[in-house]
């Protein structure tokens, strides 16, 4: 069994942020040394519950600070990136990481946040799949082009910065299957089944960087749960 950590990262008002930013890198740093398995990070956008609209920024100093624990958004959402600007990210913070960045994505489940953004909340389901097809063309080819409602990129591409040099040039989809709970079982328990809502993908490399997303009908977000490798 592994232990991870969560984080929304949310707003006090007894001390400067930066202070507050500096705590958690310390509390990071002693969650790496007593051997805790992930620390996630949630990304809200103009919520005082969350300090970290820019999860890639927060993640890179912990990926700095830290030698062993898997770091990772907890989740990116899809329908406020680019996908080719955010599949870039993910590869610089591989490289930071050293192997060790495990990827959430979903849509985001408060549609205040995303009208913030002007994002309308009804578009967004096919926005996250539209931009998660694109993350997978991104992250799983040298070389790609893509054509979708949303996003487009029609002339071939090719990343001037890939994941880490350790790794294979592409990821290799795995197919963990769909559970109705929410929850990711390990492949073969009797979980799964073709009439659950969910589904659940995971991109792994050599290194370690795993992609994972659950769209969960009931909450109309993603959770993301790490599988012991």
């Amino acid at each position: 069994m592994k232990f991870g950590l969560f984080d929304h990262i949310d707003r006090t008002d007894d001390r400067p942020l930066a202070q507050q930013f500096d705590e958690r890198i310390e509390f990071v740093k002693a969650a790496d040394e007593a051997g805790f398995y992930c620390l996630h990070v949630a990304e809200h956008h103009s919520s005082p519950l969350n300090m970290c609209p820019a999860p890639s920024i927060y993640l890179s100093m912990v990926a700095q600070a830290t030698k062993q624990i898997h770091p990772g958004p907890l989740v990116y959402l899809l329908t406020l990136y680019t996908p080719l600007r955010l599949a870039e990210e993910i590869c610089m913070l591989d490289h930071i990481s050293k192997g060790r960045l495990e990827v959430g994505v979903g849509r985001g489940v408060s549609p205040f946040e995303l009208n913030f953004h002007r994002v309308d909340h009804d578009d967004s389901r096919n926005i996250f799949f539209d931009a998660y097809a694109c993350l997978n063309e991104a992250l799983t080819n040298d070389v790609f082009s893509y054509e979708g409602k949303y996003f487009t990129y029609a002339a071939p591409w090719r990343y001037g910065i890939h994941q880490a040099s350790k790794c294979p040039s592409r990821c290799h989809l795995r197919e963990l299957g769909k559970n109705g709970d929410g929850d990711c079982r390990q492949p073969g328990d009797g979980h799964f089944g073709d009439h659950q809502t969910n589904r659940i993908s995971r991109y792994q490399l050599s290194t370690g960087l795993s992609v994972f997303w659950i769209d969960d009908a009931r909450t109309s977000d993603a959770v993301f749960h790490p599988v012991s490798r």
